[in-house]
């Protein structure tokens, strides 16, 4: 499956496809990536629908080609408030490596770049710390800044997916 993201000025959609491509994000003073080959899609932010009994840092559903996605916030989930709607704000919908579909989205602030980024260390367990169970050890750099990778499949636990279930087919 084809990676692609939208690019907001013209509507258009752009063809991403390198292994180590990442597109970077900025939650509060620090830069976080995802590799561009998880990615399904990314879109400008719509009206979320609200989803009774998750958890806090879910921001809401997003309808999106028949699927209803849960939508995390990261600035919620990183513990910086919650992610501001401006032009760079986007949802990340990403996927599984082998291409199945999206089941969930990451709402992200000052998603405006793509960089290719290798792992340059390794962050022991006692610094990565309670909060960082959706972080990969692994950093990266860009210019004299620290990157860390979403994990994002760590979020998609068993109650989140529960809340939304894949569609069924009639």
């Amino acid at each position: 499956m084809a990676v692609t993201a939208l690019n907001s000025s013209s509507g258009s959609r752009m063809p991403l496809s390198d292994t180590h491509q990442h597109l970077l994000f900025r939650v509060g003073d620090e830069f976080f990536a995802v590799p561009l080959l998880e990615i399904e899609v990314i879109l400008p932010v719509p009206d979320l629908e609200p989803l009774a009994q998750a958890p806090d840092f879910v921001a809401g559903l997003l309808r999106y080609r028949g699927r209803l996605i849960p939508v995390i916030d990261v600035g919620l989930l990183r513990g910086v408030g919650a992610i501001r709607r401006l032009i760079s704000t986007r949802l990340v919908l990403v996927q599984s490596p082998d291409g199945e579909p999206s089941r969930l989205a990451l709402l992200v602030e000052h998603a405006l770049e793509v960089a290719g980024l290798s792992p340059v260390d390794r962050l022991p367990e006692a610094v990565l710390g309670e909060g960082g169970h959706w972080l990969h050890p692994n950093v990266m750099t860009t210019g004299s800044s620290l990157v860390r990778s979403v994990d994002w499949a760590s979020l998609l636990t068993p109650e989140l997916a529960a809340l939304c279930p894949p569609p069924s087919l009639k």
